[in-house]
């Protein structure tokens, strides 16, 4: 028998042991920020993409994330209408626009993507304005959920590093398989 894993907008076939498993992916997926221990946790943007880096093609760049402002689901936010703190700032293209926290506490944010959907790669870009080192997270973690209640941690980047203050510093991260 043999198992398929999506990769690059396509199935691919791989072997395990003549145990069938398709890689089906999940409707929801976020991204939990750590608690930075200065102020609130906010970005600018988040990105998903369906293969690693390593994997190339259209894949590899093409966000799916972005455009999804009614899909954006998030921990909490200084508001839920359109402005400053907005969650669905975080899939727009600006980089002047921003999504904010409302405690200084651990936070997440992600997409419903409304059917099951594989991700390989994230990014998240901090928030400008001088608030690049001071709001951002200081550890990310990607999780996945079919019913957006019960969660599963798919990887643990762990500690992300020092931020600048540049307005929309981006860090990109592959997730192994």
């Amino acid at each position: 028998m043999s198992a398929y894993r999506f990769r690059t907008g396509k199935l691919q076939q791989i072997s395990l042991g003549g145990i069938s498993l398709p890689e089906t992916g999940s409707q929801y997926w976020r991204l939990f920020f750590a608690y930075n221990g200065s102020d609130t946790i906010s970005a600018s943007r988040i990105q998903m993409f369906a293969a690693t880096l390593a994997e190339g093609g259209a894949a590899s760049t093409t966000d799916l994330a972005t455009g999804r402002t009614g899909d954006v689901i998030v921990s909490s936010a200084t508001r839920f209408t359109p402005g400053d703190g907005f969650p669905g700032n975080l899939v727009d293209v600006s980089s002047s626009s921003f999504w904010q926290a409302t405690t200084t506490t651990n936070a997440w944010a992600g997409i419903n993507f409304g059917e099951p959907t594989v991700i390989r790669g994230v990014s998240v870009s901090s928030r400008g304005g001088g608030f690049g080192q001071s709001q951002s997270p200081r550890a990310l973690r990607v999780d996945k959920s079919d019913d957006g209640v019960s969660w599963t941690t798919e990887w643990d980047q762990g500690d992300i590093g020092t931020w600048s203050t540049a307005v929309g510093q981006t860090k990109r991260y592959d997730i192994p398989s």
